[in-house]
């Protein structure tokens, strides 16, 4: 049923989104340049040079949550379940903090574009704060309501004991989850993506994998062990990309606050 619903979301949103590009005078231009284009493979070589390494780095991060996922069955159904509602419920913030990403690396890729070094500090600093004080609400709701949230997924008493606990864990990893996403977000209006892409190695196959796996199996801490390593990975990740930024600022004598 989950898969039928999310293929039918899937298919309205296409068919949607077509209708407003191919039918609204605002995209009217587009659509004529459309028909009558021809490949400029220059152009399709930079976007290709830019898509890859960002393409990359989210399946860097998405393979890390993917095996924590199977890490967590192999401790059993009442791991894998309350897993499964923390991660759940640390997505919606997620995707509210993504929304703000893509908002930070248009405003900064705008000011890119002009050479205009304290507009996109200005910008990039705006997004932070912003992320900051969401993700920092989010934490303490999470903290909470730790026993209240997993009732919206299940009855079971031991999953949701389970659960609870890792939504500590869940609590701590939000300010870092949403600081990563927001400076990656910096970094991507800066055009600078390779370097993000083996920051994203480095924090989620290097740090985040080896370290849930050692904590929960090898030093049997159990299922908490697997979100340690998203507090370790994440962080890792936060602290690159800031460094980065940080970096490419004091190459235009300028720093973040």
């Amino acid at each position: 049923g989950a898969g039928y619903g999310t293929l039918a979301s899937r298919v309205f949103m296409f068919a949607a989104m077509s209708l407003v590009f191919f039918y609204k005078p605002l995209f009217a231009k587009y659509v004529d340049i459309a028909k009558t284009y021809k490949p400029e493979w220059q152009k399709i070589k930079k976007l290709i040079s830019m898509g890859f390494p960002i393409g990359l780095q989210v399946l860097l991060e998405v393979v890390a949550f993917a095996l924590s996922g199977i890490m967590m069955g192999w401790m059993g159904e009442i791991p894998l379940a309350a897993h499964q509602i923390a991660l759940g419920l640390a997505s919606i913030t997620f995707m509210i903090v993504t929304g703000i990403g893509s908002g930070t690396t248009i405003r900064v890729s705008h000011q890119y574009s002009h050479q205009n070094w304290d507009g996109m500090k200005k910008a990039g600093t705006a997004s932070v704060h912003m992320v900051l004080f969401f993700m920092s609400i989010s934490a303490l709701i999470f903290a909470l309501l730790r026993f209240q949230l997993p009732l919206l997924f299940t009855k079971d008493a031991a999953v949701i004991e389970l659960a609870a606990v890792l939504l500590i864990y869940a609590a701590i990893f939000q300010i870092f989850d949403g600081m990563q996403v927001v400076l990656l977000s910096i970094l991507r209006g800066w055009a600078d993506v390779t370097h993000a892409m083996w920051y994203a190695f480095i924090a989620y196959i290097i740090i985040n994998v080896p370290i849930s796996y050692l904590l929960s199996f090898t030093l049997d801490i159990g299922p908490v062990g697997i979100w340690m390593g998203f507090v370790f990975g994440i962080g890792a990740a936060s602290v690159l990309y800031f460094a980065r930024i940080r970096q490419l600022f004091a190459k235009h004598k300028t720093t973040l606050d």
